[in-house]
């Protein structure tokens, strides 16, 4: 996606998370309305106009976290289809005191995932635009993982696991619908190559470096981290 500018108003009082998730395009959050979503953080579920009786796709808030800055909703489908959406946002706050927005939207089937859109927003004066000097990658492919030395045969193994962002709750730690608190910090923004395939059919995993990348705000940019390896 070219970088563009897409500027939409609304009075951000305290600048929440949940005000921000009105704020964005509706293109990165499955062209839900503002109504739409404000449904959603009623704890009502939404269910897309073009839904069918065979195929009834419903969407539901997972998380809304506003003291730590972080929303997601999920989607799937009421009449048995296999798919699944996530949708997240988490705020982060700038040297200059000045907010950015992460959007990620994914989806997956059964066992794999895939983020389709990451997208980091600056917020300035009740507007949002694509920002120029803070940014994630879009994706991370299987060879940001392996070692050098890798054999074609096995890349093409590697090839086939699913990779995604999270976030906020690689740990399961943000606050749920219900209320439910924690003081803890969230996790890193993060990366995760989906490698429990190598188990299932038993893919020689030494070649591999690790399956997390990690991002740390710094209060400018996303700071890339080295590969670890972490716990499925």
């Amino acid at each position: 996606m070219g970088i563009g500018i897409i500027l939409l108003t609304f009075d951000l009082k305290g600048q929440s998370i949940s005000e921000f998730f009105k704020l964005v395009p509706t293109e990165y959050v499955d062209s839900m309305s503002v109504a739409d979503r404000v449904k959603l953080m009623n704890n009502d579920t939404f269910y897309p106009k073009d839904n069918d009786d065979s195929c009834i796709e419903e969407y539901h808030l997972e998380y809304l976290d506003t003291e730590r800055n972080f929303l997601r909703v999920e989607s799937d489908y009421k009449t048995g289809q296999a798919a699944y959406g996530i949708i997240e946002l988490r705020s982060f706050t700038k040297k200059n005191g000045n907010k950015i927005l992460v959007v990620s939207n994914g989806a997956g089937i059964h066992q794999e995932f895939h983020t389709n859109e990451i997208v980091v927003f600056d917020y300035q004066k009740g507007k949002l635009q694509i920002s120029r000097t803070a940014s994630l990658p879009s994706h991370l492919d299987v060879n940001n993982f392996i070692k050098t030395n890798t054999p074609d045969s096995l890349k093409t193994e590697y090839l086939s696991f699913s990779g995604s962002y999270d976030l906020g709750i690689i740990d399961g730690i943000a606050q749920d619908v219900n209320g439910k608190t924690n003081s803890r910090p969230l996790p890193n923004i993060t990366y995760k190559l989906y490698d429990q395939e190598m188990d299932w059919y038993n893919i020689d995993g030494s070649y591999l470096l690790g399956n997390t990348i990690e991002f740390i705000w710094n209060g400018d940019r996303f700071v890339r981290q080295k590969v670890t390896k972490k716990d499925k």
